[in-house]
């Protein structure tokens, strides 16, 4: 099984190339995504977790060139993940909080 790692920040690449190109396309959808998002700490969270996991994916993909329509779609579908992740969090919150206030009473 072989395993992406991702390129020292200083080592040019054409995969670093290629993704640091669709940077600003998948940072301003993450931003759009997560505009909701109560505190300006938890957004930064959700944008930074949002272009990581585009970038983590990017290295799957096998492609070395990313246009921007593909930036795009990267940064949508990485956008739902860390929403979804971010959702199974406050029910696993809101079930233990749940759970001690029955213990508690």
């Amino acid at each position: 099984m072989t395993v992406a790692t991702a390129p020292r920040l200083n080592q040019q690449t054409p995969r670093r190339d290629a993704f640091l190109k669709g940077l600003p396309t998948i940072e301003q959808i993450a931003r759009f995504a997560h505009r909701d998002t109560d505190h300006e700490h938890d957004r930064e969270d959700a944008i930074a977790e949002t272009v990581a996991t585009a970038w983590e994916w990017f290295l799957g993909l096998g492609q070395p060139l990313l246009s921007s329509r593909d930036a795009a779609d990267l940064a949508w579908l990485a956008a739902e993940i860390v929403l979804f992740r971010q959702s199974l969090t406050r029910d696993a919150e809101n079930a233990f909080i749940e759970s001690a206030a029955r213990i508690t009473a």
